[in-house]
């Protein structure tokens, strides 16, 4: 909502104008919207349909949108248009569309209590629209998480960590903690991606020495992982080891120093992981055994100084979006 283009939206004809709603992607100023949100009890009728078709337009492009508004919490006064706008009328049903997008990545208690106050009439019958939202956001089960539109990435160090594991390591999206009896209560995945990269490929995880990249995980246009480290000059693809999009996947990747048997680096996608782990170095997607590659163990530097571990990929042509919910390098390969 930084545009003032958008200034445009509120002519008449203008809000279902293609070139118009091209401006409205990802909600870069969650304080804008605030305001907007706020003075819309005082808003003509018109330019509050206007508003909430927006609100529709914002929920429809991206999980940021939906999780940005929810952060707003707005659902108690998205509930009080829906109730108070009359039956079938295109303000009700905006209203509704919007609340049902919003209450998938929870809601706070005061906002639960009273959508279910409201789910239930003055004759002790229940509301069937307000029975249908509740009934959507309790389908919703979203973890806590941390949304990537790119450019975007996380960097940090860990005090004394100068070098990647001369044991090997497991890089793991998802509950390390659990017990392996656990995993089939556990949802099934832990990253989720809603756009690939446009065009080229994108760092998902990496480790830096002193700047210098040592090892990276990267995902490529088409939902294919590879892998790239020092000791290559060419990254490895892994051909069978493709992420869906919209759902959350559990992935792993084990790096063995030597192996003289098995590929020293395999994928795993995630539930069966432990079991696989036991006869296998690799990568793992959704605890399948994808793929594996030979590889080298990469080389640490022998005077450096800092090292730093990078989430994300924050170049100027990164264009993925994507949501991380746990993330775990762990200093012995699992296998």
């Amino acid at each position: 909502m930084q545009d003032f283009s958008l200034s445009d939206y509120y002519q008449p004809g203008q809000s279902d104008s293609p070139e118009v709603q091209a401006h409205l992607d990802v909600i870069r100023q969650p304080g804008g919207i605030q305001v907007l949100w706020d003075y819309l009890t005082d808003m003509p009728p018109e330019s509050r349909d206007v508003t909430l078709q927006a609100l529709e337009h914002l929920t429809s492009q991206c999980l940021r949108n939906r999780a940005t508004l929810n952060n707003l919490n707005i659902a108690s006064s998205l509930l009080q248009i829906f109730l108070a706008s009359p039956p079938d009328s295109r303000e009700r049903r905006r209203a509704q569309k919007t609340l049902r997008r919003v209450l998938e990545l929870g809601v706070s208690v005061s906002e639960a209590q009273l959508i279910l106050q409201s789910a239930v009439l003055p004759d002790d019958r229940l509301h069937p629209e307000v029975l249908e939202v509740v009934r959507g956001a309790a389908r919703g089960r979203w973890p806590t998480h941390i949304s990537f539109v790119s450019p975007a990435s996380l960097s940090f160090s860990q005090k004394g960590v100068k070098a990647l594991p001369y044991t090997g390591f497991t890089y793991m999206v998802g509950d390390f903690s659990v017990k392996k009896r656990q995993l089939s209560n556990l949802p099934q995945v832990w990253l989720w991606v809603e756009k690939f990269p446009t065009h080229n490929s994108q760092n998902l995880f990496a480790f830096d020495v002193d700047f210098a990249r040592l090892i990276s995980l990267e995902v490529h246009p088409d939902g294919k992982l590879s892998f790239r480290s020092t000791a290559q000059q060419e990254p490895g693809v892994f051909p069978h080891a493709v992420l869906p999009k919209a759902r959350w996947t559990h992935i792993t990747l084990v790096h063995y120093t030597h192996r003289s048997l098995n590929p020293t680096i395999r994928w795993y996608p995630p539930l069966i992981l432990l079991e696989c782990a036991k006869s296998c170095s690799g990568l793992f997607i959704d605890g399948v055994l994808c793929d594996g590659l030979s590889w080298p163990y990469p080389k640490n530097p022998t005077t450096a100084t800092s090292a730093s571990y990078v989430i994300g990929d924050d170049t100027p042509d990164a264009t993925m979006q994507w949501c991380l919910s746990t993330s775990y390098l762990v200093s012995v390969p699992l296998g």
